[in-house]
């Protein structure tokens, strides 16, 4: 049976995601997770789970610079360009 949590070392090594990647999804509750002290355990589910979606949405994951085709900031509602 697998653990139910991973230490952000693991989830990282195991998921190709880096370790403040990981700590960044945690903090703003994209992944499952428990702060123990200073030490975070991830959901394997979680990251199993964000990992899948994100390669079903391939380049579509990237939002406004998916269609980008130069190094300029896309136009956004806000009239920042």
């Amino acid at each position: 049976m697998e653990d139910a949590f991973l230490s952000v070392k693991e989830a990282s090594v195991q998921f190709g995601y880096s370790e403040s990647h990981i700590r960044s999804l945690l903090i703003k509750g994209v992944l499952a997770g428990q702060k123990f002290a200073s030490v975070w355990m991830v959901s394997r589910a979680s990251v199993a789970a964000h990992k899948q979606a994100m390669e079903s949405l391939g380049a579509k994951k990237h939002g406004l610079w998916a269609g980008a085709e130069d190094d300029r900031v896309p136009c956004v509602a806000d009239g920042g360009c």
